[in-house]
């Protein structure tokens, strides 16, 4: 059951991070994970601020400027946001999801889900799948020289991996 008291230590650490807006869309509580997943947070007193003044420092934050003309498009006319109007990005690697929860008291808890480790996991599926395509389709790795074949193999290598160079080394037989 969800605690009512939004400094109960249970619900702040809780790995989500979440803001509470009461009745009259003001911020009243934000919990620590809040200020770890976006830094702007922290710079300033935003308790008491309107969800309309906390949009308008997500317009002045660099990195969430985009995002904030989202949510402004996402929730016109007051919606509610909701996770299924799709992600959201923050910076260079931020994916994340919000959804807004109704209170009993009137008020509104948004919820905000870092997506960001399952999109870079999903990104790297995709590398690897993109990498075997290109490797199956590639004449060279079955009817070319071994050169040209590993010169391929470590070129899709690095594409896949993210990474700078790669080497192949061969193992004989005789384990030399």
């Amino acid at each position: 059951m969800l605690s009512h008291d939004p400094h109960d230590p249970g619900l702040s650490a809780m790995p989500v991070a979440y803001m509470i807006y009461d009745r009259d869309q003001r911020l009243r509580f934000m919990n620590d994970r809040i200020i770890e997943l976006f830094p702007f947070f922290g710079r300033g007193d935003i308790i008491g601020k309107s969800r309309a003044e906390i949009r308008d420092l997500l317009r002045a934050d660099a990195d969430f400027h985009e995002t904030a003309m989202e949510l402004d498009a996402r929730s016109e006319g007051g919606k509610l946001l909701s996770s299924e109007m799709g992600a959201f990005n923050y910076g260079n690697s931020g994916l994340f999801a919000l959804d807004d929860l109704i209170l009993p008291d009137g008020g509104v808890m948004t919820l905000i889900r870092d997506l960001s480790e399952q999109k870079r996991a999903a990104d790297a599926v995709e590398r690897m799948d993109g990498a075997l395509t290109r490797l199956g389709d590639e004449e060279a790795i079955y009817n070319g020289t071994k050169a040209k074949a590993y010169e391929i193999i470590t070129e899709v290598a690095c594409g896949a991996l993210g990474a700078s160079r790669t080497d192949i080394w061969l193992l004989n037989v005789d384990s030399t």
